[in-house]
C-alpha cells in the first residue's frame, strides 16, 4: 500500500495516531509519507499564535492577527501546497487527523475525486467537549466542518468503543483501533542525563537537590496540559491528605493545577514543562516515578472519547496506576488501582498503591501492555482495516 497521512500538527496525538502505526506499516513493506494538514505560523516579533494557513488561501503575504508582522510568504504556501497534492496524487490511502476546517474537507474531496480512499483517525470527541475545557469555542466554531469530515471519508478509526457508537450516526464504516505505542523504543530510549526539575515556586533545583528530596519517598507522578484541570480536581482532596500522612511527593509535568500549590508542601512538590515528544519517556525514567495518576471526570467528553493511554505508559515504564473507576480506564490492565470521584476512595486507592501492590502485579502490567498495545504486534490490524477500505 502507498500511504499519505495529512496530520494538523505533529504532537502527541500525531505521534500515537500517525507515526507509530504507519512506520509499523512502513517495517513490513508499506510506503508512507506524511504532511501537514495546515500551517501553523508565530510571530517573531510579538509571539502571537498560531495563525492557521490553509491551502486554498491566495494572500501574497501572511500577516500576524495581532501586531500585523509577516509571518508567511505566499511562496512558503505554494511550496507545502505542492507537497501536499504530490502526496495525494502518489498515493492510494489518504488518512487525515484531526480535520477541523472546510479546507480540510475540501482537500478530502478532492482527494476522493482523483480516485483515492480516504481515511479519518480520531481519538477524541470532537462534539461533547465541555465547557470548561480550553478548546471549547475552538471546536465548537469547527464542529460543522469536523461533522462533515467524518460524513466525507471512506472510513474512519477509532481508539475506543465508545467514540464507534458517538461517530456512527456520521459514518457507517469505523473500526477500533486501540492506541498502540513503540514497545522496542520505549525500551530504547535512555534517561535524559538532566532531569531539569522545578520546586513549588518554580526555583529550578539541581537533580542532586532533587534525588536528595525523594529518598525514603513514594514519587507519584502525573503530565498533561490545562485540558486536564477539571480532571485534576477529583484528586486534590485526597491529595491534600496524603501529602500530611505518607512519605510522598508529587512531580507534575506540563500542567499543574494551582491547588496542587496550595495544599502539598513546599518540599514535596516539584514541577517541569512540558517536553518534546522524543524527550517524554526519557524524561520519565528519568524521574523513577512509583505511582502516576490518571483522574478523568464523568462527562461524555472522557466517557466516549477518553482512551487508556495514561495508564498504559505507566504499565510500559513500570508505573503503579491509579486512576477513575470509569469505562475509559475499567479493564484497561490486569492490575490496579480504580477510584470512585470522592476523597476517601481516592484516598484509599493511593494508600493501598504505595503499600499493597506487590512487584509481581508492575511486572503483569508490563507485560500486558507489550502485548496488547504494542504496534508491531497489533500492526496487522491497521494493516487489514485500510486493506479492506482500498478493496471497497
Amino acid at each position: 500500500m502507498r500511504i499519505a497521512a495529512l496530520t494538523k500538527r505533529r504532537d502527541a496525538c500525531w505521534w500515537m495516531r500517525v507515526l507509530n502505526p504507519m512506520s509499523a506499516l512502513n517495517e513490513i513493506g508499506h510506503e508512507y509519507n506524511d504532511e501537514l494538514l495546515e500551517l501553523q505560523e508565530f510571530c517573531r516579533k510579538c509571539g502571537h499564535g498560531p495563525r492557521e494557513i490553509q491551502h486554498n488561501e491566495t494572500d501574497a503575504e501572511f500577516r500576524c492577527l495581532a501586531c500585523k508582522e509577516v509571518i508567511c510568504t505566499q511562496a512558503h504556501v505554494s511550496k507545502w501546497r505542492d507537497r501536499v497534492m504530490d502526496l495525494i496524487r502518489s498515493s492510494e490511502l489518504i488518512v487525515f487527523q484531526r480535520p477541523t476546517h472546510t479546507a480540510h474537507v475540501a482537500l478530502m474531496l478532492h482527494a476522493k475525486l482523483a480516485g483515492k480512499k480516504v481515511v479519518q483517525t480520531a481519538d477524541d470527541n470532537y462534539i461533547d467537549v465541555p465547557r470548561w475545557n480550553p478548546g471549547y469555542k475552538y471546536y465548537m466554531d469547527r464542529q460543522p466542518a469536523v461533522i462533515d469530515s467524518f460524513k466525507e471519508a471512506n472510513a474512519v478509526d477509532v481508539t475506543t468503543v465508545g467514540l464507534k457508537a458517538l461517530y456512527s450516526k456520521y459514518n457507517s464504516k469505523i473500526e477500533v483501533l486501540p492506541n498502540c505505542q513503540d514497545v522496542d523504543l520505549i525500551n530504547a530510549f535512555p534517561a535524559l542525563p538532566h532531569i531539569g526539575m522545578l520546586d513549588r515556586s518554580r526555583k529550578r533545583i539541581s537533580d542532586d537537590e532533587f534525588n536528595e528530596r525523594r529518598h525514603g519517598h513514594k514519587v507519584i507522578i502525573w503530565g498533561g496540559s490545562p485540558t486536564h484541570e477539571k480532571d485534576l480536581e477529583i484528586a486534590l482532596p485526597a491529595i491534600r491528605r496524603l501529602a500530611r500522612s505518607e512519605k510522598v511527593i508529587f512531580v507534575m509535568v506540563g500542567y499543574c493545577h494551582r491547588a496542587m500549590i496550595e495544599i502539598v508542601p513546599e518540599k514535596q512538590l516539584f514541577l517541569h514543562g512540558i517536553v518534546s515528544n522524543t524527550d517524554y519517556f526519557p524524561l520519565y525514567k528519568a524521574i523513577k516515578a512509583d505511582i502516576g495518576m490518571a483522574p478523568v471526570i464523568d462527562h461524555p467528553f472522557n466517557r466516549h472519547g477518553k482512551s487508556s493511554n495514561k495508564v498504559i505508559e505507566y504499565a510500559l515504564l513500570g508505573i503503579i496506576p491509579v486512576a477513575s473507576d470509569l469505562e475509559t480506564y475499567r479493564g484497561a490492565l490486569p492490575k490496579m488501582m480504580l477510584a470512585r470521584p470522592d476523597e476517601r476512595s481516592w484516598f484509599d486507592a493511593f494508600r493501598k498503591a504505595i503499600h499493597e501492590f506487590p512487584e509481581e502485579w508492575i511486572q503483569e502490567n508490563r507485560d500486558y501492555a507489550s502485548e496488547h498495545h504494542n504496534i508491531r504486534k497489533q500492526v496487522g490490524r491497521w494493516e487489514k482495516f485500510y486493506q479492506d477500505v482500498l478493496g471497497a
